[in-house]
């Protein structure tokens, strides 16, 4: 009989710990915007990081907007060949917060547009915690004549 409480138990911890994962992510997609460069969102520079290689461009800028509680993440990707690129975007984009040891996901989407030389984009994050580090990672990638080519960004801690 103990052992049926055992795994009773067991099963109840995992229903409700999947049952809270799930609120988690549906509560930080609330405080997550997503937007195209343009929109009028003021970008802090401070942060910024510029790769290029032979055939990408690429910024990541990662910020902490103190007066209104957010973390502002921007990227762009411009492809550098002479062919426009059948797709050009950020994937694998997660925004992270540092836990006691390590980094945990809070976010993660890509975004991507289809016959374009470049694009651009960002997140807004509401409420970050006070005290709490925050970084961003994506990677920046062009496919061109079916070839494709990436680049992994790792933003500066905020």
């Amino acid at each position: 009989m103990k052992k049926n409480g055992k795994v009773i138990a067991l099963l109840m911890c995992l229903i409700t710990g999947f049952s809270i994962t799930v609120e988690a992510q549906a509560t930080v997609e609330n405080k997550v915007r997503i937007y195209e460069m343009g929109n009028g969102v003021e970008v802090y520079l401070d942060q910024t990081q510029a790769q290029r290689s032979n055939e990408l461009t690429c910024l990541f800028s990662i910020s902490r907007d103190e007066e209104n509680n957010q973390i502002i993440v921007t990227y762009s990707t411009t492809a550098c060949t002479s062919a426009t690129p059948t797709e050009i975007g950020v994937r694998d984009f997660v925004l992270q917060e540092k836990g006691l040891i390590f980094w945990d996901t809070i976010y993660s989407n890509s975004f991507c547009a289809y016959n374009e030389a470049y694009y651009s984009g960002g997140i807004i994050y509401s409420g970050p915690k006070d005290g709490k580090k925050y970084r961003a990672i994506g990677t920046h990638y062009a496919i061109v004549d079916g070839e494709e080519y990436t680049y992994i960004s790792i933003s500066k801690e905020v």
